[in-house]
């Protein structure tokens, strides 16, 4: 269950901090160093991960591929795999936007 929850919810994160219109209110007021950190879905991806499984994770004890989620090392992990997943989870999702928009290839 934490292999898919981790990185889904990291990404669906970098995207409402990042440019989701429902939270323009917020990313608009970003400082420039912030801003630009934010749009980095690596950066703040690895983060996220970090602290989704420190905050809920280790608390609810949610497993990682097999790792204890009360682990103190569990939370390091999942930041290193957030790191690439992010990324990855983020262009599926503009390529969604694009072929739902009209704009993109139709799969």
């Amino acid at each position: 269950m934490g292999a898919l929850l981790y990185p889904v919810l990291s990404a669906a994160l970098y995207y409402l901090g990042c440019r989701a219109q429902i939270t323009a209110w917020l990313w608009s007021r970003y400082p420039p160093r912030l801003d630009r950190f934010m749009l980095c879905a690596a950066c703040s991806g690895t983060w996220f991960g970090f602290a989704l499984a420190a905050g809920l994770g280790y608390p609810l004890k949610i497993p990682f591929a097999g790792l204890t989620g009360a682990a103190w090392y569990t939370p390091f992990i999942v930041g290193g795999v957030t790191l690439w997943t992010t990324p990855l989870l983020a262009v599926v999702h503009i390529k969604a936007l694009e072929v739902l928009e009209g704009k993109g290839d139709k799969p």
